[in-house]
């Protein structure tokens, strides 16, 4: 079995509308790192490879870097949207169903790698997303698995389960 490897950094801001950490209602921002574990079973590719590295990281890195990075993961209810938006009018950010914390971000991340993933399923048919890590400072990270706790969310018509890539405004 093999184990393969990506990881991109992204630089975001978040903000807690409600909850136990104050200082974390307060907008603020990261330097944050995602990493995508995916494994391997299957035998080497003709050019003893598991698989071409850049189709199957450029969706992920894609989407890091065109969506994720500079951005304000928010809420989707978060009161101080309306003059974020009135007021930039390139506003980037990305809603979340809950509060935006490193838990929900990685596990809202996983559900979209394996969106990207399965639309690349017939390029590499053996390959299976493991876990993602976010790490949201160098102290603190998550590293969630693949599990049946993500189903709620597995079904919602969301930017996590949208294959594509496109930098926009999402709406939740």
């Amino acid at each position: 079995m093999f184990e393969l490897k990506f990881r991109y950094r992204f630089e975001a801001a978040h903000r807690f509308t409600e909850g136990p950490s104050l200082s974390c209602q307060t907008p603020h921002g990261h330097t944050w790192h995602a990493t995508l574990f995916l494994s391997w079973e299957g035998e080497l590719g003709p050019h003893q490879m598991v698989t071409d590295f850049e189709t199957l990281k450029k969706g992920w890195k894609s989407f890091l870097t065109e969506t994720v990075d500079h951005s304000f993961l928010h809420h989707f209810q978060d009161p101080l949207l309306p003059a974020l938006t009135d007021l930039i009018p390139s506003f980037r950010g990305l809603p979340f169903p809950g509060e935006p914390t490193t838990e929900l971000v990685s596990s809202l991340f996983l559900l979209k790698a394996q969106a990207i993933l399965a639309d690349l399923s017939s390029q590499s048919p053996s390959l299976q997303i493991r876990s993602v890590l976010v790490e949201e400072t160098p102290t603190n990270s998550v590293r969630v698995l693949s599990s049946s706790a993500l189903d709620s969310w597995r079904s919602a018509n969301a930017w996590w389960n949208d294959p594509c890539l496109a930098s926009r405004h999402f709406q939740y």
